[in-house]
């Protein structure tokens, strides 16, 4: 999804990752089961060195959970009419801040070994490195989507990521959307659908790429957000 602003603090994309890569989705119990440290070093010399595979997928897989964390404790706020407006900004500024934190992080590993691949660092280190980029300023998005794109090709990474991620530069930079992932809110506080490329082959593209059927993702979206979701947009198939 595609927040705007709301005061001072920019509401950052909430995307839960899970089997089906649908860009929003329920808590996930397997979370709780994620390493909760990055790993410690044995010996002091090895913390100048570069860290091992294993202790970067470590590291990576804590990214993941702060990422989700914080999402599983602002997603229910926005069903809400009366929530507490403080505690919103509150927590939206901290995703901010822990999005920031993981994407310097993620450069820091891209610099070193390149876009954490799936076959290298595992489903839950590629995973990591696509939400963490999805949820990142506009000009990060655009420089690392070519190397998402170029570890989908080699079968390093979801092809469904690699959409999504599309989907997301396509909409900031002001063109239609191929696989149907991005809703905005509008001035009016109405959640639309941005416009979409080809809407009659809409499914066909998503379905190529692992993604659900839209109105299956639409329904899923307004469960969560408690609206439902204009998609007037689509009436051209």
């Amino acid at each position: 999804m595609n927040f705007r602003p709301t005061g001072r603090f920019l509401i950052v994309p909430l995307l839960l990752a899970n089997p089906m890569a649908v860009p929003i989705l329920l808590p996930l119990g397997s979370l709780a089961a994620m390493p909760q440290e990055a790993a410690v070093q044995d010996h002091a010399v090895q913390d100048e060195a570069a860290p091992t595979d294993e202790a970067t997928r470590t590291r990576l897989a804590e990214m993941l959970r702060r990422d989700q964390e914080i999402r599983e404790k602002i997603t229910p706020l926005f069903a809400k009419t009366d929530r507490d407006q403080a505690e919103f900004l509150r927590l939206a500024q901290e995703m901010a801040a822990i999005d920031e934190e993981n994407l310097k992080e993620l450069e820091r590993i891209i610099e070193r070994v390149g876009w954490p691949t799936s076959d290298r660092f595992g489903e839950d280190g590629s995973r990591a490195a696509f939400l963490i980029v999805q949820h990142a300023p506009f000009e990060a998005q655009q420089k690392y989507l070519p190397l998402l794109r170029e570890a989908v090709a080699k079968g390093g990474a979801r092809g469904s990521d690699l959409a999504l991620l599309e989907d997301r530069v396509l909409v900031r930079e002001g063109k239609k959307q191929r696989y149907g992932s991005q809703v905005s809110f509008g001035a009016d506080g109405t959640p639309r659908l941005d416009p979409v490329e080809d809407p009659a082959s809409l499914d066909e593209r998503r379905k190529s790429v692992g993604l659900p059927p839209i109105a299956d993702y639409l329904k899923l979206l307004e469960e969560q957000i408690g609206k439902p979701i204009d998609r007037s947009v689509l009436d051209e198939r």
